[in-house]
């Protein structure tokens, strides 16, 4: 039996026999190749244009792949072209035993039987093998989420005491009753507690009951999708909010349960005196969890070290507030007017005034350390950032097609829809690059110095350099002689002066980390399919710009060292300056669409 099947951009059809061969023939010539029972129907995959009926009996794959164009090779060894898959039905199903059987072959099976009836051994494979599709939370992730739920909870915690403290002051009286009346200190303190856990749980509960009418709303209004309430973490939440306030009257419970009634009902001040001990703990935790968090900043001990730090800091500081508020108040002796009676009040009225202090601090130094960290991840990703080529000029060519320049064709055809955009200033200014394989842009790679290991042979071995480090611009390697100063201006690479000196005197431009102490830079190859041949060469080189500066193009090779090392050039890229003003989105799409419709079939790839 043969099927007929259309070939990929031509009129012709390709018919598998069924034994490792394509025929190509006319479309007059293909004919039914029977009339057939259907047996099951398949939906239809995007990424699947046909299905083949082979004869009965065994399959051989295909030798040849050119009824969808032939298969690419990438520097990993796997293929780029389409895979071969069988579709086998009959009256015996696929067991788990043939499903091995196959697994010994290098290949793999999906059958229906072992999905629908698995047996044990089918199931332990399954379990041990099998991926959730879940992603991975790190140890630095979870540190960092952990540490800000925690502060976040202290800080709504120390914010609501206030107001527990306010009410367990205005309730004294009828605590001093209640103590008067026989209660001890632990049914004080429950008493004040009590109340917390009914505002902390009538709160939640309105909360979480609001909040689910509120979205059930909305899903009604603006979508079709149904409402599933999650019962269990409803539950959670309202029973974090319980704690909150709990948490939060503990120490107003606390210090209601150590006031003297006699001196409550006589209406004298009543509040005992402050404790040394908060004062000292919370120092000592403060300067622990300084020390603690510069350790893990300024060495490799990881974020977790760096957040247990902050958190007792923090901790520490909370402890210690009533203690910094009472040494503030010995400053009001110094000052008059109204900051001498607001320090001594705020003294008078520690057990109010702390937790308001402590609430602040926690609130600053959560918004310092966000600030801290935005700005640092800011400016990181600001020298990460490596430009194509300088601000202002305009880059277009194959880009992200290394297998192919530009021919001296489709070099006037952009030349002249460039010309009647009238959006660059001069002429535009060929740039040559190292034409690469169809997987790899970049054939040329600079290996760490802090890796490399000459041998004495001016050869350093591909397990001695570890990791190279390619170029990481879409023009890829590019290959200059130093004669247009302008060129490596556009380009964006740093120093320009410097680097035309050296291109003109047959050395490679490189970044400042990539020069060896001998004035030498470690190159590595690649073959014209795209494999690191295992070793590399040392070559003269010049390093340019500084530790910090963006390696915008580098390395640069001079024509002479891309001959000795038997690469391929050919111009890749067109750039000049962008007039001012003349460029836009609305610009830009137009252009575009003019290269794409100007260029070949096959080239049309605008950059």
């Amino acid at each position: 039996m043969t099927v007929a099947l259309p070939q990929a951009g031509t009129g012709s059809i390709a018919v598998y026999d069924g034994s490792g061969s394509f025929l190509d023939v006319s479309p007059a010539a293909a004919s039914p190749a029977g009339t057939y029972r259907v047996g099951a129907l398949l939906e239809p995959r995007a990424d699947e244009s046909s299905v083949v009926f082979g004869p009965d009996g065994p399959l051989v794959a295909p030798a040849s792949y050119a009824a969808w164009g032939e298969s690419d090779v990438t520097a990993f060894g796997t293929s780029t072209g389409p895979a071969v898959a069988w579709l086998a039905v009959g009256p015996t199903p696929v067991t788990w035993s043939d499903v091995r059987a196959v697994n010994t072959l290098g290949a793999t099976v999906l059958s229906r039987q072992v999905v629908l009836h698995p047996s044990a051994e089918a199931k332990a494979a399954e379990t041990a093998f099998s991926y959730d599709g879940g992603t991975s939370v790190s140890t630095d992730v979870a540190a960092v989420v952990g540490g800000a739920v925690a502060l976040g909870l202290l800080q709504a915690i120390l914010m609501i005491g206030p107001a527990f403290q306010v009410g367990a002051r205005r309730a004294s009286r009828d605590l001093a009753l209640l103590a008067a009346a026989g209660a001890d200190a632990r049914t004080i303190r429950r008493t004040v507690l009590a109340g917390g856990l009914v505002v902390g749980a009538t709160t939640s509960a309105a909360a979480a009951t609001v909040g689910t009418l509120a979205a059930a709303v909305s899903l009604r209004s603006w979508t079709s999708a149904q409402v599933a309430i999650p019962w269990p973490w409803l539950f959670a939440f309202s029973a974090v909010g319980t704690f909150i306030a709990v948490a939060a009257a503990w120490l107003p419970a606390r210090r209601a349960s150590r006031l003297d009634p006699v001196l409550v009902l006589a209406g004298r001040r009543a509040d005992p005196a402050p404790r040394r001990w908060p004062a000292v703990v919370g120092g000592a935790l403060a300067a622990a969890g300084t020390v603690t968090a510069l350790v893990g900043a300024t060495t490799n001990q990881g974020v977790l070290v760096l957040v247990a730090g902050i958190m007792l800091a923090e901790v520490g500081l909370v402890l210690a507030a009533g203690s910094i508020v009472g040494g503030l108040s010995r400053l009001a002796g110094s000052l008059r007017g109204t900051p001498r009676l607001a320090l001594r009040d705020a003294a008078r009225h520690r057990a109010r005034t702390a937790p308001a202090v402590a609430a602040v601090l926690a609130a600053c130094a959560a918004a310092t350390a966000g600030l801290v960290f935005a700005g640092s991840q800011a400016q990181h990703d600001r020298l990460s950032y490596v430009p194509d080529a300088a601000t202002g000029t305009f880059l277009v060519g194959a880009l992200g097609d290394p297998a192919h320049g530009l021919t001296d064709a489709e070099i006037a055809t952009i030349t002249g829809r460039v010309d009647d955009a009238g959006v660059t200033r001069g002429n535009l200014v060929a740039v040559t690059s190292v034409l690469g394989s169809a997987a790899n842009s970049t054939p040329v790679w600079v290996a760490p110095q802090d890796r490399g290991t000459p041998d004495g042979t001016g050869v350093v071995t591909a397990s001695a350099v570890g990791i190279a480090s390619p170029a990481s611009t879409a023009v890829g390697t590019v290959v200059d002689d130093g004669s247009s100063l302008e060129r490596l201006r556009l380009l964006g690479v740093p120093e320009p002066d410097k680097a035309a000196a050296a291109l003109r005197a047959g050395r490679v431009v490189v970044s400042a980390d990539d020069l060896g102490v001998d004035g030498t830079a470690a190159l590595i190859a690649e073959d014209s399919t795209g494999a690191i041949d295992g070793h590399t060469v040392r070559v003269p080189a010049v390093a340019v710009g500084g530790p910090i500066d963006p390696p915008t193009n580098l390395p640069v090779l001079p024509p002479s060292i891309a001959k000795d090392l038997g690469l391929r050039v050919r111009t890749s890229a067109l750039v000049a300056k962008v007039r001012s003003g003349a460029w836009n989105h609305a610009v830009r799409t137009t252009l575009d669409d003019a290269l794409i419709a100007a260029l070949p079939l096959a080239r049309r790839k605008p950059g």
